[in-house]
């Protein structure tokens, strides 16, 4: 054993063995996460949620069922950002762990107030990383409303949709005309210019529509 850490307290021995393994668990896991590893489960449970968990399901569904689903998603995001999960316990071992130890050695404060000023510092790098993710949860949140807004909404097809296949539309969405990937509701084939109905919203946002007679 390197000869600083023998000359550690047991109070420091403790705090950096906090500081190194919070500090590897948090890379670890912020590595995975940056690779699209370890968040396959609420992905899975959310996409079952936004499709309904059939895409045969009559498009007569109301606009209350899809704002259901949207509040069920934030809470199954929710559950990822809880102070408990191993992202916010590894960061709060990893600054309780660096800061003790700094507050001990560096600014020469008793071994009490160290472990305490950890505390803190890791209490608030929980809570701030809370505040962060769920900021960018909220953020795609608001896009996914967005789309849904198309149910039940009239457009035009910008790119012809082929039998079988995908084609895009234009549509108001929120007050703004956007153009959406889109599939016809029976499969056939709907022309460059023909008015549609948005009669499906499925969880990537693409819209399923059906041709509509021209009044």
């Amino acid at each position: 054993m390197p000869d600083f850490i023998v000359s550690m307290s047991l109070i420091e021995q403790l705090l950096l063995t906090s500081a190194l393994s919070g500090t590897l668990v948090f890379a670890l896991r912020a590595l995975m996460m940056f690779m699209g590893f370890g968040n396959h489960e609420t992905e899975d449970s959310s996409d079952h949620l936004l499709d309904g968990g059939d895409m045969g399901v009559d498009a007569d569904v109301s606009a209350d069922t899809d704002t259901h689903e949207l509040v069920s998603i934030s809470e199954n995001c929710d559950y990822c950002l809880k102070p408990l999960s191993v992202q916010g316990l590894s960061a709060f071992f990893m600054m309780l762990g660096w800061v003790g130890l700094s507050l001990i050695n560096d600014f020469g404060l008793s071994p009490l107030f160290g472990v305490l000023g950890g505390i803190l510092a890791g209490s608030f790098t929980v809570f701030l990383l809370v505040k962060i993710y769920r900021f960018f949860i909220g953020m795609q949140s608001d896009g996914t409303m967005r789309v849904q807004q198309a149910f039940g909404s009239t457009g035009t097809v910008y790119l012809r949709i082929p039998k079988d296949g995908k084609g895009q539309v234009t549509v108001e969405i929120d007050g703004r005309l956007c153009t959406r990937d889109a599939i016809s509701e029976d499969g056939s084939e709907i022309k460059t210019g023909e008015k549609i109905e948005v009669v499906w919203v499925d969880s990537e946002g693409l819209l399923k529509v059906k041709p509509v007679a021209e009044k």
